[in-house]
């Protein structure tokens, strides 16, 4: 075992011990994929067409699992009577980039095709993530472009981690001493792709984008916090979506703190009142 993944399986148990709940709303499922399966969270809704939301768990690519997002998940759920699933998509460093981006595409495919059985509408899909699953939420409706076999109707970002190269020159970020050092944010990168990978492929910097590969992708919800080193790359890509016509509703917490909307927080009802808010005008 190399010393990337002792590393990425040491953050992995820390986090579990600090963060994964010992029960949760969300019923197990599993996925077909092209190779496998993947295993699911599913909240469904009490109506049967329903719009889907689908929950892409952050974790800097290496660790976390739908279960930390079953309070956001429930929420949602209970919220806006959608339906939601939150994918336990493959993590890095043994899944390199694009890897997980694959598995999660072939996964939305596959659940759009149990839209009857699950209980939504398949007209009516959106995507999410916080952090890292920001990054791949964003990704994925790029792809989902390139591809034109599915039609999202909304990408909710909070704080996304969307600049994993130099996209943004690292003395023109904001960094908070307190908040994700930048060691860290360097390791789950190397993880996750090559440096040619992040400095060269807007699928794994969605910063990179070019305004004609944003133009044209479904409405955003970006959330930033006032206290967090994905701050500024969060906010030029909503700024970037904006310059490609895409309709974005933005917003700064002040006072907040990376994750604060996914765990224990004095503003994660806020923050979900204002996420959940914009994402029902997405999807009416």
């Amino acid at each position: 075992m190399n010393a990337e993944l002792r590393k990425a399986q040491l953050l992995r148990r820390m986090n579990d011990a600090e963060h994964k709940p010992a029960a949760v709303e969300g019923e197990e499922i599993f996925l077909p994929l092209p190779d496998g399966r993947m295993r699911a969270l599913l909240y469904r809704a009490k109506r049967s067409d329903a719009p889907l939301f689908v929950d892409v768990h952050g974790g800097a690519f290496i660790f976390a699992s739908p279960e930390e997002d079953d309070f956001f998940c429930a929420s949602l759920r209970r919220t806006l009577d959608m339906c939601v699933v939150s994918l336990d998509y493959p993590l890095a460093p043994e899944a390199k980039f694009p890897a997980a981006l694959e598995a999660i595409y072939a996964a939305i495919l596959g659940l759009r095709a149990r839209a009857v059985q699950l209980g939504f509408d398949p007209e009516n899909i959106s995507i999410g993530g916080h952090s890292a699953g920001g990054n791949l939420a964003a990704a994925i409706c790029m792809m989902a472009k390139q591809r034109g076999d599915l039609a999202l109707r909304c990408q909710l970002l909070a704080y996304p981690a969307v600049d994993m190269g130099c996209a943004i020159p690292l003395s023109q970020k904001y960094r908070d001493p307190l908040e994700i050092p930048q060691d860290i944010l360097d390791f789950a990168a190397s993880c996750y792709a090559t440096r040619a990978q992040f400095d060269g492929d807007a699928l794994c910097t969605p910063c990179l984008a070019t305004t004609e590969q944003l133009s044209g992708l479904p409405p955003a919800i970006v959330l930033t916090c006032e206290h967090d080193s994905l701050r500024t790359e969060g906010e030029i890509y909503a700024a970037n979506l904006v310059r490609a016509g895409v309709d974005v509703t933005f917003r700064r917490f002040p006072g907040a703190c990376h994750g604060f909307t996914i765990f224990p927080d004095p503003l994660r009802e806020q923050g979900l009142a204002f996420l959940f808010d914009a994402l029902r005008r997405c999807i009416a």
